[in-house]
């Protein structure tokens, strides 16, 4: 077994998959699908009001149009969802969601329609700032030359 699985095994988001909880969480990254779905990857620090020091990220998927997405980044938001653990490939030697989420060090994933921030007018770090900025010119020139 390696690191990450044993970490995984022992990690407090077990407890509550295929549960609806409340979670906040620090927003790592995200992509833009369509103009409808977005993916946010998060790093949950607490689980109904319960912190928690979690090493393992959460792949939300989030229906519906959002506003500046860039801005996300860095921020902690709070949503109310079920968490579950990924489907592992049925078919063999073909590919494996699971495997090839847990080399993207995510563990659970979730769908929601809205979330909103813990505090709005919360600081970011220079370097979350930055990679927001880079988002934001990137999905800018992809909808200039989009078809």
């Amino acid at each position: 077994m390696s690191y990450k699985n044993a970490e995984f095994s022992k990690d407090i988001l077990l407890k509550v998959v295929g549960q609806n909880a409340e979670f906040t969480g620090k927003v790592k990254s995200f992509e833009k699908i369509s103009n409808e779905k977005y993916c946010i990857y998060i790093r949950i620090n607490a689980v109904n009001t319960v912190s928690c020091n979690t090493k393992i990220d959460t792949l939300l998927t989030c229906y519906g149009s959002i506003d500046k997405p860039w801005n996300l980044i860095g921020r902690n938001i709070g949503f109310s969802s079920k968490l579950e653990i990924p489907t592992v490939g049925r078919n063999p030697r073909c590919f494996n969601y699971k495997l090839f989420l847990r080399t993207k060090n995510i563990g659970t994933v979730s769908s929601v329609s809205n979330f909103n921030f813990i505090n709005p007018n919360e600081k970011v770090r220079l370097i979350s700032y930055i990679k927001g900025k880079i988002l934001e010119k990137r999905i800018k020139y992809e909808t200039q030359f989009a078809d």
